[in-house]
């Protein structure tokens, strides 16, 4: 299953917290994931709903249903009884904030993180491309109205339910991003994360280092939870500078791969890619991918894009725009990265040198026997 937090720690509870079962006999349980919580506790447990988006990635939700998984409530002994009723991501049906004395707050949009951060970016249309730089990447394309499924690791959400509209993301992603440019700094390789992009640039290429950001596994192509981490190819000539353009260097790498799969089963095709989060303010970063992939990488002036693209839909419901036409006037571009054409043989091969360098850290981790 896609999101092994949610199912495991369910099914945990389920087979280990005391009198569960005669909880459950009683109809006295009920499970959500945040988004549930927070409703059920705003509205004063007056509503115990999730939408679609936030459905999709729990790992017992059939994208292709549309509903929840019959077969993996099955597998998994979940009871039905339990889970939260599914709703549109937009509409009054998740009822009122009562939290505030005498005031009624109506709750109108309840949306997942990367698909509020999609339709923040504007990426209304079939094939359109977001990149969320944050904690992890995740690179997701809109997909339109059909789920996509795979076998390298992409997993198909549900972007947004609003009206008769229900529209469908394909996401991939990478657990190490920002994790890996704190972590520079953390072992000194930089005093400040805003030097990051200067300290790589410094210096014409990495000199033969390739670093792997597997902290956590390593997620498609590769689907490898006992990889790791690590720097190769130092050698005594090696200095920070080019250790620093190798950490930042294997985040736009790890991009790269995710978009190669999706174009491998995919016939979208795109000429911009958008990009959001935290690491999306590095330069150095945003370029190589713009380098790597040939096309136009955009980054906007406000790079909180989830929140934005949850005020959007609820103001759409508030009826404070119309149509989402309009809400394309409000995405606004800080600064454009086009591709270096002259770049492009010198960073490609850098990049079959970084796979190569890239399969020495996988099945690496074992299991502690007791």
């Amino acid at each position: 299953m896609m999101n092994e937090q949610v199912v495991m720690r369910l099914l945990w509870v389920l087979q280990n917290v005391p009198d569960i079962q005669e909880k459950l006999n009683k109809n006295q349980i009920r499970f959500g994931t945040l988004d549930t919580f927070l409703i059920y506790k705003f509205t004063d447990g007056e509503n115990h709903v999730t939408d679609y988006s936030n459905a999709a990635p729990t790992g017992f939700f059939d994208p292709f249903e549309n509903n929840w998984a019959s077969w993996a409530l099955q597998m998994f002994s979940i009871p039905s009884s339990i889970l939260p009723t599914i709703v549109p991501s937009v509409g009054n049906h998740f009822g009122y904030c009562r939290i505030f004395p005498e005031k009624n707050i109506p709750i109108l949009c309840v949306l997942a993180d990367q698909s509020a951060s999609m339709f923040g970016s504007t990426s209304f249309h079939r094939g359109n491309v977001k990149v969320t730089l944050g904690t992890g990447a995740f690179l997701d394309v809109n997909t339109g109205k059909k789920p996509h499924a795979s076998v390298n690791g992409i997993y198909p959400l549900v972007g947004w339910k609003y009206d008769s509209e229900l529209v469908y993301i394909a996401e991939g992603n990478s657990k190490d991003n920002g994790l890996i440019v704190d972590w520079g700094k953390t072992i000194g390789l930089y005093d400040n994360v805003e030097d990051s992009s200067k300290i790589a640039s410094s210096v014409p290429n990495s000199n033969g280092v390739y670093f792997v950001p597997g902290f956590n596994g390593l997620q498609a192509p590769y689907n490898d939870p006992s990889a790791t981490a690590g720097f190769i190819g130092v050698n005594p000539k090696t200095v920070k500078a080019h250790m620093v353009r190798a950490l930042l260097e294997s985040l736009a790498f790890r991009v790269q791969q995710l978009l190669n799969v999706l174009q491998t089963e995919t016939d979208f095709t795109f000429d911009c890619v958008r990009v959001d989060g935290g690491v999306a303010k590095n330069d150095f970063v945003l370029q190589t991918i713009a380098n790597l992939t040939g096309k136009r990488v955009e980054r906007p002036v406000c790079t909180e894009m989830s929140a934005l693209g949850s005020a959007f839909l609820a103001g759409m419901q508030a009826g404070i725009w119309k149509h989402r036409d309009e809400l394309e006037n409000y995405y606004k571009v800080d600064k454009v990265f086009l591709p270096h054409i002259e770049q492009e043989d010198g960073i490609h091969q850098n990049f079959m040198e970084w796979e190569r360098a890239l399969s020495r850290f996988l099945r690496w981790s074992k299991k502690k026997t007791k």
